[in-house]
Order: C-alpha cells, then sequence, then structure tokens
C-alpha cells in the first residue's frame, strides 16, 4: 500500500509538473511576442515622428545691436546686417533655430538708400518685411584739426582766429572740414 501512495505521489508530481511545463512554455511565449510587439509599436511611433518633415512657420528677423542707416545717401543693406531665426513647427513641436549668414537673402526698395523702407528678409520661401527709417545725419562734435597762427595771447587781447581749420564730425562717422564762414568764433571778448 506504501507503494501504490508513492507510485500515485510520484503520478501526481509528474501530472503536475508537466502541467508547469505545458503552462509555462505558451505563456514565456506569449509573454516574449508581447513585448516584440511592443517594440514594433514603438519603433512604428518613432518612423512615423521622423518621418513628419518640420515646417518653417515664420522668420523673426532683428538688426544687429550697432546697426543704423543714415540719411547720408549711403545706406546698404547687407546680411551681415542682421540676425534671422527660423519658427518651426514639426508634429506638435515647436522649436527656434538661428539661420546662418549667407542662408537668407535680403532685398531693399531701390531708392532705399535715400529714403529708408521696407526691408525684405527671405529664407526658405518664406519672407518677412521690416520697416526702417534714416537716421538724420547731425554734427557730434568740432574738432580744430589745425591751430590758428597765434596760440598764445597776452591778458586783455582777443582771439585770432587766422589760420584755424575746425572739422565737423558726424553721427554717421563722416568728417567735413568747415568753411571759416559755416562756424563763429568769439573774436571780440578780452582773454583773461
Amino acid at each position: 500500500m506504501v507503494g501504490k501512495i508513492i507510485e500515485i505521489i510520484v503520478l501526481l508530481l509528474g501530472l503536475l509538473i508537466t502541467a508547469a511545463i505545458v503552462v509555462k512554455i505558451p505563456l514565456d511565449s506569449y509573454n516574449a511576442h508581447k513585448d516584440y510587439l511592443a517594440q514594433v509599436e514603438e519603433q512604428m511611433k518613432e518612423n512615423e515622428q521622423a518621418a513628419i518633415k518640420p515646417v518653417l512657420e515664420s522668420l523673426t528677423v532683428e538688426l544687429k545691436e550697432g546697426v543704423k542707416y543714415y540719411a547720408n545717401d549711403l545706406a546698404d543693406a547687407k546680411v551681415e546686417h542682421f540676425t534671422v531665426t527660423a519658427n518651426y513647427v514639426k508634429g506638435e513641436e515647436s522649436y527656434t533655430e538661428p539661420v546662418e549668414e549667407g542662408k537668407f537673402t535680403v532685398s531693399t526698395p531701390d531708392d532705399f538708400y535715400a529714403r529708408g523702407g521696407d526691408i525684405t528678409i527671405t529664407y526658405r520661401g518664406v519672407s518677412v518685411k521690416i520697416t526702417v527709417e534714416l537716421v538724420p545725419v547731425v554734427i557730434e562734435t568740432l574738432e580744430v584739426v589745425e591751430s590758428p597762427y597765434t596760440v598764445e595771447y597776452a591778458q586783455g587781447t582777443t582771439f585770432d582766429a587766422s589760420g584755424m581749420v575746425i572739422q565737423a564730425v558726424y553721427n554717421d562717422g563722416s568728417t567735413k572740414i568747415l568753411a571759416s564762414d559755416a562756424y563763429s568764433v568769439d573774436t571780440t571778448t578780452a582773454l583773461g
């Protein structure tokens, strides 16, 4: 009888082990297949995202610091005067990217040099305009470039401007020697 019980126990253990193996193999296979499908789905999403091309929505344009155009008939807008940023949308994501000099074009009206106006910046078929008013050219300082003939005076005498040459320095960086009738010098007040 003990032998029968041992036989039954061994048979039950064999059935239990067989059942565990029969369940484990398909379960492992199912889990591996499920993981594989998840990886394939993730890869497909990544491929779809990579396939979405970014769309250039707009441009942001600024004059670089210190760039000014003067009303001196020399105003000339150049690529290196601007900072251009491209504004993209890719799917639901938005991002910006600086545009290198030489990758965008700058165009102005024919009379921009004298009147200013709209400057058009174009990059990859997208354009933006900025309006520029020319800065009036004005004298910033006067400089004595040649001293007058007389540079030492006795007390009580008056200033003699003979031989003195005055140069005007303008805000656009240009200079001009002034004719003596273009400025006035006090030659009547006694020097003290």
